[in-house]
């Protein structure tokens, strides 16, 4: 049986569906008052009713977890995003003064490298913090 997830403008579609199932299942009975007692059939037609009622439950668990996971899956993407962002700064910050390293160490530019290898440095550290903080979240 296919989940009941339709959109609304398919109930009258659904409803003529589960008319069609009803009628099907009433010539069934009639069919098996034939061959089978009674009191075998309802139990069987009881048996049929409990099982689709446990599909249907079990259905609706599956929906409620679906939508948890889409939930989930929407706060991991803005997580990710945001920690992108976070990361490229300093990543980027960490390039350009790199570049600017080989360019004065080509020029032989000393006290420009040095204070230049000092940002690359305060940059990568925060880099290295960010990556820790998310090693934490991973963690709990």
């Amino acid at each position: 049986m296919k989940p009941l997830n339709n959109p609304p403008n398919d109930l009258p579609k659904i409803r003529k569906k589960a008319e069609e199932i009803v009628k099907k299942l009433s010539s069934t009975k009639n069919a098996l008052r034939s061959w089978m007692p009674e009191a075998d059939a309802l139990k069987l037609i009881h048996e049929l009713q409990v099982h689709q009622i446990e599909l249907q439950l079990q259905n609706e668990e599956l929906m409620l977890a679906n939508e948890q996971i889409e939930k989930f899956n929407a706060e991991r993407d803005k997580l990710l995003s945001i920690l992108t962002h976070d990361m490229k700064s300093p990543l980027n910050s960490i390039v350009g003064y790199g570049e600017l390293l080989v360019k004065q160490a080509r020029e032989k530019d000393f006290e420009g490298m040095e204070k230049n290898a000092e940002l690359v440095l305060q940059f990568s550290l925060r880099a290295l913090e960010l990556l820790d903080n998310l090693s934490q979240l991973n963690v709990k």
